[in-house]
């Protein structure tokens, strides 16, 4: 099939009504489920955070912003 043949509207005709429900689907409230709030589920435990006996690991606090930035270059 040649695609290139094919005509496609930008848009509908003026005479174009497009089809309209004529019921809405919509349930009464009174029949409509009750909302159920969700179970109440614990926090799991903390997992401490796994360390490598290979790699050495520094002690104490490292505070970063304690030494001053290094520039790669300057403007």
């Amino acid at each position: 099939m040649n695609y290139s043949l094919l005509q496609i509207p930008s848009r509908p005709s003026p005479d174009y009504i497009p089809p309209t429900d004529p019921e809405p689907k919509t349930i009464p409230p009174e029949q409509e489920p009750p909302i159920e709030s969700p179970p109440q589920v614990e926090p799991p435990e903390r997992i401490p955070p796994m360390r490598d006996p290979e790699i050495p690991v520094p002690e104490g606090n490292i505070n970063l912003e304690s030494q001053p930035a290094q520039a790669g270059f300057l403007l």
